[in-house]
């Protein structure tokens, strides 16, 4: 079923990513850039599926042949009507020369109705009548478990769970599985966010997903006179008509809200409602890596198979979405408002919730009074610039909260049931139509349910094992700042003109990985780039035998003389290249960089990207180069000029700025960027838009850093008053973090089988062998030591 015939390198990815899947083993994958991987991937997966459930047909006619040697004629026949019918009916298309088609079976509105307003507001009271703002009574464990297996659920499929970490990754993967003729067969769903796929114009308006999403779930409210005229009932005609759309074809996000807008239905709710019965689900990081984020999407890994595409930095990715941060301006407001709540409906709320909501309160105000001790402990306001950010571990942190009487999983668990965010927000809102006055006036600060929502991530957090995770207390952007980042609207003034952040930072991601690994029946990570992968084992599944993890690397489909990788040790003037910390603001070193990249912009053809460690060090050459004419000398041989450094120009007008650059003049254009920013990831400059690719220096990131010491610290480096002692563990991590960021950005030429590229390391320490052994295998094999520039510029020349 592959669209082509596929390389052997293609037809080697696949079978061995179907025996990874067969033995039910975490496989890391890598194939660069240009050989097919999204392909390969797909038509290995899909062709294992598409076995297993021949498989499972065979077990499932030899358990009826079983059943039907007891049962009389009448039965045998119903029995095989139901089987038949148990196969035919979730591969039903949509005819679309009819328009017509056959409804998938539905699960009870109750259910589907619970997966739908996950988080919403509960109650169908008119909106005059407060008692719609009362909790529920809060139900027992006993009572949720005898309800889960009483209740009656749709029929699930074995899927492939496809995630990766922007929408454009997801639609491009769209875009390849429509080549493949398993697009006429399987039945795909994409998920995403309200951002993406709300069609509703005024909520979308908003801009601000925590907007948006706020918005949303109040149009949901029952006794509105206004609701959101997309969101229909889950088992409505109108909901299964969608959903009959979705699954007729392979679509993307976009495709998701075109129907959404012509059928009338929401398209976000739409996409859950057609999860059990698809095959393949497409969704980002966020969403499959939280467990709250699945639970809320009625999603279960059990037996299914899940594959993270753009995975080198999936450890990084699972610490940044497990990291919760609250502010002292954000528990203020809360805890205000939460206690105006509590004192206006003490009297209604069953003994159970008053109690949880007195809880909460506390804790709260523990919190408030713990940030501001924190605060004017050993200096005020004035000293904010002397404030040391400080670490506790979570049992500290909570003695220091002094709320150990508190049973924070009853607690946890109370804020996930009682939708207790939502009647806050409502009741404010309430109370401010009812006076005649907008929301925004009756307090200090403008309430957000989200920062409940935030608060509660924050304590579920400190349930994590001791060692997990770090508390980092520290000082954070005064009001105005907050103001104008959009935090505060204009109209708040900070009780405290500088907030106090608490910060959860995780520092074990292979403990939240392990739900997916144990869950799922297997694990692909795949990446163009996925080196140095024992970092990536010892940081994700350092419990797991060597035998139940499966590598598998392949070359560059490109022939040996395409790329040209060259590690440049000196400049034109024979300063050496060694951009460390202390030597890389040097005035000679700096010009002797500039006339580097003049020479070779001459015998480069096309387009040239450049790449630096920071904004901040990029910005320093550039005024370095404006004063000693550099800049002028480069503006002369490439059309783009390091003006464009700035990020504020939109990301699409800035790329198609290099494509007509690029394209009125042979000499092309010269774009600088930074590791780790837009353009290192995700983005192709292939053909002329990348004939040269060029590496300052190497991007470690700063010893500084409060989260990366306390990081280092975990895995065995000594910090002390600010100084790393780093141990050969820590030697190696940090080495590792600076050369995942080389290779993502290096990796951005070279896209097909035909392109070609001179990638041009400019730093002596990529020739150590250290260095060298840590870049793609591809480039490794290839790189060219130049001890003196004149080599790096005949090789280039004779390249070209």
């Amino acid at each position: 079923r592959f669209p082509f015939s596929p390389y052997s390198i293609q037809l080697e990815f696949m079978r061995a990513l179907f025996d990874t899947i067969e033995a039910g083993r975490v496989g890391i994958f890598e194939s660069p850039t240009g050989t097919g991987k999204s392909l390969s991937l797909i038509c290995g997966a899909l062709k294992w599926l598409e076995e297993n459930e021949a498989r499972v047909d065979r077990l499932e006619e030899a358990q009826v042949a079983r059943e039907l040697e007891t049962v009389d004629d009448d039965g045998i026949a119903r029995r095989r009507t139901l089987f038949s019918l148990s196969r035919t009916v979730p591969n039903t298309r949509l005819q679309s020369q009819t328009g017509g088609g056959t409804y998938l079976p539905m699960c009870p509105r109750e259910r589907l109705q619970k997966m739908a307003n996950v988080d919403s507001m509960e109650g169908s009271a008119a909106p005059a009548d407060d008692s719609e703002f009362i909790l529920d009574e809060p139900s027992s464990s006993a009572t949720q478990a005898a309800t889960k297996q009483t209740t009656e659920e749709e029929p699930d499929v074995t899927k492939i769970f496809y995630c990766s970490r922007t929408h454009s990754q997801l639609s491009q993967f769209i875009h390849e599985l429509r080549k493949t003729a398993y697009a006429d067969v399987v039945r795909s769903v994409s998920l995403g966010s309200r951002q993406n796929l709300c069609i509703n114009d005024r909520v979308r308006a908003l801009g601000s997903i925590t907007k948006i999403n706020d918005r949303c779930l109040e149009l949901q409210r029952k006794g509105r006179s206004k609701q959101c005229k997309y969101f229909v009932a889950p088992d409505s005609n109108e909901m299964l008509h969608f959903r009959d759309h979705v699954m007729a074809d392979v679509r993307d996000i976009e495709d998701l809200g075109e129907i959404g807008r012509d059928v009338s239905v929401c398209a976000y709710y739409g996409a859950r409602t057609s999860i059990r019965p698809c095959q393949v689900i497409t969704l980002p990081y966020n969403l499959l890596l939280q467990r709250a984020a699945r639970e809320s999407l009625g999603i279960s890994l059990k037996d299914h198979i899940v594959i993270v595409d753009e995975a080198h930095n999936l450890a990084d990715t699972i610490t940044g979405v497990h990291s919760i941060s609250i502010s002292s301006l954000q528990l203020e407001t809360t805890y205000a408002h939460l206690t105006a709540y509590l004192n206006r409906y003490r009297t209604r709320l069953s003994v159970i919730n008053a109690t949880h909501v007195r809880e909460l309160v506390v804790v709260i105000k523990a919190l408030v009074a713990f940030l501001r001790r924190w605060r004017t402990t050993g200096g005020s306001a004035g000293a904010r610039a002397v404030k040391v950010p400080e670490m506790y571990t979570a049992n500290t942190f909570l003695h220091e909260l002094n709320v150990d009487d508190i049973n924070m999983l009853e607690l946890q668990r109370f804020l996930k049931e009682s939708h207790l965010a939502r009647k806050v927000q409502c009741t404010r809102r309430s109370s401010a139509h009812a006076g005649g006055t907008r929301e925004e006036n009756t307090s200090q600060h403008a309430y957000s349910p989200s920062w409940m929502h935030q608060i509660e991530a924050f304590l579920v957090s400190l349930l994590n094992a001791d060692d997990d995770g770090r508390v980092m207390v520290s000082l954070g952007p005064n009001a105005e700042e907050q103001k104008q980042a959009g935090v505060l609207p204009n109209q708040a003034a900070g009780a405290l003109d500088i907030a106090v952040h608490a910060r959860y930072l995780l520092l074990n991601p292979a403990e939240h990985f392990r739900q997916v690994v144990e869950e799922a029946r297997s694990v692909v990570l795949a990446g163009g780039t996925m080196a140095p992968v024992d970092d990536l084992i010892s940081h994700l599944v350092p419990y797991l035998p060597a035998e139940k993890i499966h590598r598998f690397s392949c070359g560059h489909v490109v022939p040996r003389e395409s790329p040209l990788a060259l590690s440049v040790c000196e400049g034109p003037t024979g300063i050496p290249f060694e951009f460390t910390y202390e030597k890389r603001d040097d005035a000679k070193l700096l010009d002797s960089l500039g006339q580097s990249l003049v020479n070779l912009c001459n015998v480069i053809p096309a387009g040239v990207v450049c790449f630096f460690s920071s904004y901040a060090y990029m910005d320093t050459v550039h005024r370095r180069w404006l004063a000693s004419g550099i800049n002028a000398r480069l503006e002369k041989r490439k059309r783009a000029s390091m003006q464009r450094l700035c990020a504020t120009l939109p990301l699409a007008d800035f790329l198609n700025s290099k494509h007509a650059a690029t394209n009125a003049t042979t000499n092309g254009a010269l774009l600088f960027c930074v590791v780790g920013g837009k353009m290192s990831e995700g983005i192709n400059f292939s053909d002329d838009l990348g004939r040269g690719v060029v590496m300052v220096g190497l991007p470690f990131p700063s010893l500084n850093s409060p989260e990366l010491q306390e990081k280092l610290r975990f895995i065995g480096a000594q910090v002390s008053s600010g100084r790393v002692n780093l141990t050969p563990k820590g030697v190696e991590y940090y080495e590792n973090m600076c050369m995942r960021a080389v290779n993502q950005s290096i990796g951005r030429a070279i896209r097909h089988q035909g392109d070609y590229a001179v990638i041009a390391l400019l730093d002596r320490r990529y020739s150590t062998e250290r260095i060298r052994t840590k870049l793609p295998g591809w480039i490794a094999d290839r790189l060219v030591d130049c001890s003196k520039f004149g080599h790096t510029l005949g090789q280039t020349a004779a390249f070209f």
